[in-house]
């Protein structure tokens, strides 16, 4: 799962990096606990874009994201939160 995960962010990088469009920055692991009181892995982590993808000069905004480990015998697709903010609604 975790390969998956790193996988399906490290495309998203390399596309969007390759034309100098996004980073993924300060990734961090941690547990998660949930009202139940089960732990769970996850990672927490920013990537950087455009706020304005069609103008070169635009300038970069930091979306931070959620990534949860499955805890399932056959896990299916990564779950990734992108957390708002900004106040934008």
């Amino acid at each position: 799962m975790k390969i998956v995960f790193i996988a399906l962010l490290s495309t998203i990088c390399m596309t969007t990096t390759s034309f100098g469009q996004s980073n993924l920055v300060d990734v961090k692991s941690k547990k998660f606990k949930t009202s139940e009181g089960l732990k769970i892995q996850g990672y927490i982590g920013y990537l950087e874009v455009p706020e304005n993808r069609s103008k070169s000069s635009s300038r970069m905004i930091r979306l931070k994201y959620i990534h949860l480990k499955s805890i399932a015998e056959k896990p299916s697709a990564p779950i990734v939160y992108l957390e708002g903010g900004g106040g934008v609604s």
